[in-house]
């Protein structure tokens, strides 16, 4: 029954408001989809201790692929993955921040 603001302004009896049939089956849709989606999820394999995406497999896949050389890969590693900061790996041998790692963003390490 209608109890807004406006109740009992009106000449005739109150009239009881029912949803459009359509929005009750988008909604009745809508939460079948979302039980069918849970219970896929339920079922689906748990995931690997270590997953295909893993920084660690992507660097080792991407030295052979072409897009960095091993040296480069071990640096990111180590800096990125691992415990060393960028100012200690400099320290290495072989290494130089200052020719490493440019403003650009794409150009080729200088080596």
């Amino acid at each position: 029954m209608f109890t807004g603001p406006l109740a009992g302004t009106t000449a005739g009896p109150a009239v009881r408001v029912r949803p459009a049939p359509g929005s009750e089956l988008i909604w009745a849709a809508w939460r079948a989809a979302d039980r069918l989606l849970h219970a896929e999820l339920d079922r689906a394999a748990p995931p690997s201790a270590v997953p295909a995406g893993h920084p660690d497999f992507v660097l080792v896949r991407a030295v052979p692929a072409g897009v960095l050389a091993a040296d480069d890969a071990e640096l990111i590693a180590a800096t990125r993955l691992g415990q060393m900061s960028l100012h200690a790996a400099a320290d290495l041998p072989a290494i130089s921040l200052t020719g490493r790692f440019t403003t650009g963003g794409c150009e080729p390490s200088a080596r």
